[in-house]
């Protein structure tokens, strides 16, 4: 049997051999609808809300805030959508501004932003880069992004997948990290610091007693006159899932949704798990591969193997004098992040607490010598990656997660 991983922009096949046994952890398939009819049919029964149309007037000033590079979350799909119905509701294309929520991620260039909200909506609609260190507002709570501060109404855009730190993606994740200052983003993210020796605070799926999401649903709801879509993105870049209206109510029906189909029931965890990211912008870099990690590894028995591939073409996005700590014990970087918190510093600590508790072996287009700096150990091309597979898998049986940055393997009878 040859199964596909995707892996940046194509798939790397592998032949299992017939002493394999394989359990292939999956999210559900789309049922036959297009990404606009999705999109259209939840824009029609928002939830709790009136319809975007009906609660714009013709005078707003209206912002859109929308997803960076980094994630799929099918932007050029809903934002025309979107703004057709901006349109009809008398609001001019003068008085409407897209921001990128960068959070603390370098700015779009010219083309991603194309590739984000298409390159017709850029001919008719104002685009800005979200700015964490300029143009903010100081709401007391929290400082976010000026252009969205001062707008009459906000669309708050973005896609609900599994977080490793605030349990789900989307909600108010787009306004704190999203839009806010670059003092707050910190803020809010070094909270994971303070839950690492509490058992499983912090992971995908938690929400109950986790400090960093805790945080973001206190600061995060400053905003008023607020109208959301939130999305599911299911297999190859496909919308699944659609929710719009009041922004609470949209993002639980976007969690209940992923719960109940991108969440896989396992009866035991495996001794050897192969995953992939999931291809772009899922491995856009190591930096973006955090979700790989803490969902591969939830799958693993301790102390097993996990061989992981992400084809990192952006590389590390870690500074080269903060790389230092892959080197240090988890301990150690911990008391260096408290001295001095970074967020690729916490990006390290992250895969750090992952690499100590398992083998792990890295496939990506990275230097070699690099990966091995980080306690992994790198496989250097596709022919050795399918000879460590095969080796590896010989009279065991392993999990194989095609698209692990949007799959959360859970253990039954363990909390969704």
């Amino acid at each position: 049997m040859t199964i596909k991983l995707p892996y940046g922009s194509d798939n790397i096949e592998i032949q299992l051999s017939e002493s394999v046994t394989a359990d292939f952890l999956e999210g559900q398939s789309r049922l036959g609808e297009t990404d606009e009819r999705i999109i259209e049919r939840s824009l029609d029964q928002p939830r709790n809300m009136q319809k975007l149309e009906d609660f714009l007037n013709a005078t707003d000033r209206v912002a859109i805030v929308v997803s960076d590079y980094t994630r799929s979350t099918g932007v050029s799909t809903y934002l025309p959508l979107i703004l057709k119905r901006i349109d009809k509701a008398g609001v001019k294309p003068k008085n409407v501004r897209i921001v990128i929520a960068l959070g603390l991620h370098r700015k779009a260039t010219e083309t991603e932003i194309n590739e984000i909200v298409g390159a017709n909506v850029t001919t008719s609609y104002s685009v800005e880069n979200h700015d964490p260190d300029r143009n903010l507002v100081d709401l007391g709570a929290v400082a976010l992004n000026q252009t969205v501060a001062s707008a009459s109404k906000v669309v708050v855009t973005g896609a609900v997948a599994f977080h490793p730190m605030i349990g789900y993606s989307g909600g108010y994740k787009s306004v704190l990290p999203g839009i806010a200052s670059r003092k707050d983003i910190l803020m809010n993210h070094m909270l994971y610091l303070d839950s690492l020796n509490d058992d499983r605070k912090i992971e995908p799926a938690r929400l109950e007693e986790n400090p960093v999401f805790l945080d973001l649903a206190r600061r995060g709801n400053i905003l008023h006159n607020i109208f959301a879509l939130n999305i599911v993105m299911g297999k190859n870049k496909q919308i699944a899932y659609a929710s719009s209206g009041n922004l609470p109510d949209v993002w639980r029906e976007c969690i209940n949704f992923l719960n109940k189909n991108f969440s896989v029931a396992i009866y035991h965890r495996y001794p050897l798990v192969l995953a992939s990211a999931g291809g772009l912008p899922m491995d856009f870099s190591f930096y973006q591969s955090m979700k790989l990690f803490t969902n591969a590894s939830a799958a693993c028995s301790e102390g097993e193997t996990i061989i992981l591939l992400s084809k990192c073409c952006n590389g590390w996005e870690l500074r080269k004098d903060i790389f230092r700590l892959f080197e240090c014990s988890v301990k150690k970087a911990e008391a260096a992040l408290r001295t001095n918190f970074s967020m690729d510093g916490l990006a390290i600590l992250m895969a750090r607490l992952i690499i100590e508790r398992f083998k792990v072996f890295f496939f990506s287009d990275l230097p070699a010598n690099e990966v091995s700096k980080t306690g992994m150990i790198p496989i250097i091309n596709q022919d050795a990656l399918r000879e460590m597979f095969d080796r590896l898998s010989r009279d065991k049986r392993c999990a194989i997660i095609r698209r692990a940055a949007s799959v959360f393997p859970v253990m039954k009878g363990e909390r969704l």
